[in-house]
């Protein structure tokens, strides 16, 4: 009787662990990456992805080389262009849109903004070289509807030999409070034998030179060390004073040196003065004031959280209220604020949502009128415009 109960004990267990290793061994199987759909292979059926509309080859899909070497550039060269060739290689209309640029010398151009499947846009990045020496590396921001590169960096890189130059081409102060100063620091340097002196500093607007203040230092030994092609060099100390009037501004300065090569520089200063109130997230251009969403099928939802954040003393009583969202479907939040006594700021978010029932639509543009809009109330007249670029097909 033991010995019967025993065998019978002893089958189960080893009718369980045969079973377990068979779905154990099943498990392993199981594909654990997804390749390009376009290349056909690692990819499970659509079926299987839990919704058969859902279809990656069905999109926008953007091909493009993103980084262009240029090579070695003479000093004669003051302006260079190339241009990159993108291709639409999905089955739906591919939008396009140019952001920002990392510096002022770099400009861009685009062929057209709607790219059918199949077809292809070109997108024209210039150089301006006037104030670049050594490595080069700028980029442009290109915003798509395609939904796994919604933003792309087109990048030119190459080396430039020239006898002066800046470290930087230009200061982007960025955004600043009323009546706040920034100051800093921006080196010059020379491949020349003589000594680099600068000789005269001037402001080319005139309206604006009271808030600005300009001194040449000597640049300090570890800093010229640090560039093994330059001989010399001296530093550009530039002071925003407060009382800029509210908006953007731009002012150039221009410098005489003492380089037979180069008697004349110039450097570019930007930025924006206006309300502590700043907005912050993924897909967010301040320069242009647009948020870029995504581009959808019917049926999907998205949800977009970015945080409005406010410094200064009035952080803890600063008005936000929504005023407005076209179209009338998308739907808009406001959350809790929190606030830090210590560094007088605070931060509130904002939660933009696209429900599941949208309809199909087009806000994917570059003018207001082709773009969905929300406003929203701050401390000013007239209430922030916040462009919505999305897509739903």
């Amino acid at each position: 009787m033991k010995k019967r109960v025993f065998l019978l004990a002893t089958a189960i267990v080893v009718g369980f662990l045969l079973g377990f290793m068979t779905g154990t061994l099943r498990f392993q199987d199981w594909p654990q990456t997804f390749a390009d759909p376009a290349a056909g292979e690692g990819v499970l059926p659509l079926e299987s992805w839990g919704n058969g509309t859902d279809n990656v080859a069905q999109r926008p899909r953007v091909e493009v080389e993103r980084v262009f070497d240029l090579g070695v550039i003479s000093e004669d060269v003051q302006e260079i262009s190339h241009d990159f060739v993108l291709r639409n290689a999905g089955e739906q209309p591919l939008q396009l849109s140019l952001g920002p640029t990392s510096c002022h010398c770099t400009g861009a151009t685009i062929s057209q903004t709607t790219v059918p499947p199949g077809e292809s846009a070109t997108i024209a990045v210039q150089l301006q070289l006037r104030n670049l020496k050594g490595t080069l590396e700028q980029s442009v921001l290109l915003y798509t509807n395609d939904p796994d590169f919604a933003e792309i960096s087109l990048t030119l890189t190459g080396k430039r030999e020239a006898p002066v130059w800046w470290q930087e081409p230009e200061w982007n102060v960025g955004r600043l409070l009323e009546n706040q100063e920034k100051t800093t620091r921006i080196p010059l340097f020379s491949s020349e034998e003589t000594p680099l002196e600068v000789t005269e500093l001037a402001w080319e607007e005139e309206t604006l030179e009271p808030f600005l203040e300009g001194t040449v230092e000597s640049l300090a030994p570890e800093e010229l060390r640090n560039v093994p092609e330059a001989k010399s060099g001296k530093v550009l100390v530039l002071t925003l004073k407060p009382g800029l009037p509210r908006g953007a501004f731009q002012q150039k300065l221009r410098l005489k040196t003492n380089s037979a090569k180069r008697p004349e520089l110039s450097l570019m200063i930007h930025g924006v003065v206006g309300e502590p109130l700043t907005l912050h997230g993924q897909g967010w251009n301040e320069e242009k004031g647009i948020l870029t969403l995504d581009s959808l099928h019917q049926g999907e939802k998205l949800e977009r959280t970015l945080w409005l954040i406010v410094k200064g003393e009035n952080y803890d009583r600063y008005p936000l209220e929504i005023k407005g969202v076209t179209p009338d479907f998308v739907q808009v939040k406001l959350g809790e604020t929190s606030r830090m006594k210590e560094t007088q700021t605070s931060r509130t978010p904002l939660t933009i949502t696209i429900p599941a029932d949208a309809p199909a639509c087009n806000y994917w543009g570059d003018q207001p009128e082709e773009m969905g809009l929300l406003l929203l109330q701050t401390n000013e007249e007239e209430p922030m415009r916040i462009g919505l670029r999305f897509t739903i097909f």
